[in-house]
């Protein structure tokens, strides 16, 4: 259901109680076509909770981060240019969204440097569709059952991965048992001296 999705981020653009609950109670992955507009959503309210907190000049404030992250991806690749220009001479360039830098930002609950380095796909593309969506979509559905779907979504994919998590414990636990003759019997055996694992 793409319109409860668009429904809620409209209102998470227009208002910070609407993103905070978006950022606490979803990932980006629960908004497939826009996860680098709420993880923008959730760097812009970590940088700046002081900025506007309504309306358009919330809209225009997190465009404004927005357009520092797309300074942030030029600059990189600048770096980068001038970097393989001067015959790659000292260490390249690390990208702010390497393996490191998004470890880091896992640990500190910030949202993921990869999706953050599409700055420029969210400025031109996803604020424009968030902020003007298409009324034949959006009419569709109004605002409580764009949160009761979402928020009935989160329940059933967390469900199935409380099922898989289970099924992969019952999994160990069989190939535990499985094996634990063979394991017996090789201690059994280098107790001995006579240790093999030919079975």
């Amino acid at each position: 259901m793409d319109a409860a999705r668009l429904r809620v981020l409209n209102l998470a653009l227009q208002d910070r109680v609407a993103a905070q609950r978006v950022i606490a109670e979803f990932a980006p992955t629960d908004f497939p076509d826009f996860q680098a507009f709420v993880a923008f959503l959730a760097e812009h309210e970590r940088l700046h909770p002081n900025a506007p907190g309504q309306g358009v000049e919330r809209g225009l404030a997190l465009l404004g981060t927005v357009a520092d992250h797309i300074g942030v991806v030029r600059d990189y690749h600048r770096s980068i240019s001038d970097w393989r220009a001067g015959g790659r001479r000292g260490p390249e360039p690390a990208a702010p969204w390497g393996p490191a830098e998004c470890t880091l930002a896992r640990r500190e609950g910030r949202p993921d440097p990869g999706l953050l380095r599409h700055a420029s796909m969210v400025a031109t593309r996803q604020m424009a569709q968030v902020a003007a969506p298409d009324p034949e979509v959006f009419d569709t559905v109004t605002v409580a059952q764009a949160w009761q779907f979402l928020t009935r979504a989160q329940r059933v994919k967390r469900a199935d991965a409380h099922v898989a998590g289970t099924e992969a414990r019952r999994q160990t636990t069989q190939d535990r048992s499985r094996w634990a003759p063979v394991l017996a019997a090789h201690a059994t055996a280098s107790e001995s001296g006579e240790a093999s694992w030919q079975l």
